[in-house]
C-alpha cells in the first residue's frame, strides 16, 4: 500500500437531528498520519533476506509517517515546510509513535492488519504556529481516526484505542449522541483559554458509522 488515504470528508455533510454523531474540538496544527503499512513490492535485499531464511517475520511491511493529503483532486496541495517536518518527527519522538505502532501490530496478526494500520492526527503547539524552537512543552500530538486495512474505524472505536492500546492523546471529544444545531453551538464555545499551544478553531463533526462522506467541520 503505497499511497496513503485522506482522513479528512470528500463531500460536504450537513447533519440531521436523526444522524448521531461525534464532536471534537477542532484546533489549528498540522493533519499528519504514521502507520504501519504493506510493501508494494520488496526490495532486492529483502528478498535475499527472504532466500535465505534470514528476515524478519515482518519484513513485508514498512513504517510511514508524513502530511495528510488532501482528499479532493481540485484542492491546492499543501506544500511542506521544513517546520512542518520538524514537528511532526518531534511529535512522533517526544510520544515514540513508531514503537508503539510495530508493538501494537505485533500484538495482533497481519491476517488482522492486512494493508495497513494508520492513525492519523493532529500536531501542533506554538512550535507550528510562532516557530519556536522544538521541545516538549510546545510540540503535542492529538489523535483523530484510525485506517486499517480498508476501512477507517467507528470514531467511538477510535478513541478506545488511542486511550487503552496505544496509550497517545485523542483529541477531546465534546458530544456523542444525535445531533442538533443546539448541541454543535454549545460545543462551538467550548473553547481553551489561557492555552498559547491551542489555537480553536471550531469543531469537527463526524457520523458514528465513521462513513468518510458525513464529516464536517464548523
Amino acid at each position: 500500500m503505497e499511497k496513503i488515504i485522506s482522513n479528512q470528508g470528500t463531500k460536504a455533510y450537513s447533519p440531521t437531528p436523526d444522524d448521531e454523531v461525534q464532536i471534537t474540538r477542532r484546533i489549528q496544527g498540522i493533519d499528519v498520519y504514521y502507520g504501519i503499512v504493506k510493501k508494494d513490492k520488496l526490495s532486492i535485499l529483502d528478498r535475499i533476506k527472504k532466500f535465505l531464511k534470514i528476515a524478519d517475520e515482518w519484513i513485508d511491511y514498512t513504517y510511514v509517517r508524513g502530511i495528510v493529503p488532501s482528499p479532493m483532486p481540485d484542492m491546492v496541495t499543501y506544500i511542506e515546510t521544513q517546520v512542518d517536518i520538524d514537528v511532526m518527527r518531534y511529535a512522533e519522538k517526544k510520544y515514540d509513535i513508531q514503537k508503539t505502532l510495530w508493538n501494537t501490530v505485533k500484538s495482533l496478526s497481519k491476517n488482522h492488519i492486512q494493508d495497513a494500520f494508520i492513525i492519523y492526527g493532529r500536531v501542533y503547539g506554538t512550535a507550528w504556529h510562532m516557530g519556536e524552537e522544538c521541545n516538549s512543552k510546545n510540540v503535542n500530538f492529538a489523535g483523530t481516526d484510525i485506517f486499517e486495512h480498508k476501512n477507517f474505524v467507528a470514531p467511538d472505536a477510535v478513541a478506545l484505542i488511542f486511550d487503552h492500546v496505544l496509550e497517545l492523546p485523542h483529541i477531546e471529544i465534546l458530544h456523542t449522541g444525535e445531533w442538533s444545531e443546539e448541541v454543535q453551538d454549545e460545543c462551538s464555545k467550548n473553547t481553551i483559554e489561557n492555552d498559547k499551544n491551542i489555537i480553536n478553531l471550531g469543531v469537527i463533526i463526524k457520523h458514528v458509522s465513521g462513513d468518510r462522506e458525513k464529516i464536517t467541520m464548523c
